[in-house]
């Protein structure tokens, strides 16, 4: 994902009673979406546009958000949410961004930044961000290291059934756990060439 981050505007005294916005994302101006997912304490979440631009919001229920594990969380969800309704290009904005008027975000985003964002947008179009998991079986990796290192099955076969020394013990342990880190990283290697000629970042 790409992170714009929105500078945060300065709180005057005499309007600490006025209820900000929490920003989540930011959409293509031409973005018509029905969400029915809530947002940071519960709150409907909403669009508004500004200029080309539409963004995603709740109306804040305090001043400043603490980086838990549950707002956290609560942030990604509506930002998966929106993706899983077909909005590919949604750039998501930094955690814990309260604003008080409309007004700050052209100020202080989009005057400043309004071809850039226009740029990440184009980038984004017919794109989508997938995640890959590679699963490892420590056990059949093991064996299977086993039966392709010659040298290192040598070895343990060599020390099998002997009362070996702690240095020994180190020395052998070592050798199996660097191997195994080796082969581990070459399989994700592997993945990574496959992937780089069709992956955009």
């Amino acid at each position: 994902m790409v992170n714009t981050t929105l500078p945060k505007p300065s709180v005057n005294a005499d309007s600490d009673t006025q209820q900000g916005v929490y920003l989540y994302g930011i959409l293509p101006g031409n973005t018509s979406l029905d969400i029915d997912v809530p947002g940071l304490d519960k709150q409907p979440i909403q669009t508004h546009a500004v200029d080309q631009f539409v963004f995603l919001y709740s109306i804040a229920q305090q001043e400043r958000y603490l980086a838990s594990r549950k707002n956290l969380l609560g942030h990604e969800r509506v930002l998966e949410h929106v993706m899983s309704l077909g909005c590919r290009n949604v750039l998501p904005l930094q955690f814990g961004l309260v604003i008080e008027s409309w007004d700050t975000v052209y100020e202080q985003l989009i005057a400043s930044h309004r071809d850039s964002l226009i740029e990440l947008f184009k980038k984004l179009e017919n794109r989508r961000e997938v995640s890959i998991k590679v699963m490892w079986d420590m056990t059949a990796e093991l064996e299977m290291l086993m039966q392709e290192n010659e040298e290192l099955r040598h070895e343990r076969d060599r020390l099998e059934g002997k009362t070996l020394s702690m240095e020994e013990v180190v020395a052998i342990g070592q050798a199996i756990e660097q191997a195994m880190e080796d082969r581990k990283q070459d399989i994700i290697n592997a993945f990574q060439s496959v992937l780089d000629g069709d992956a955009v970042d």
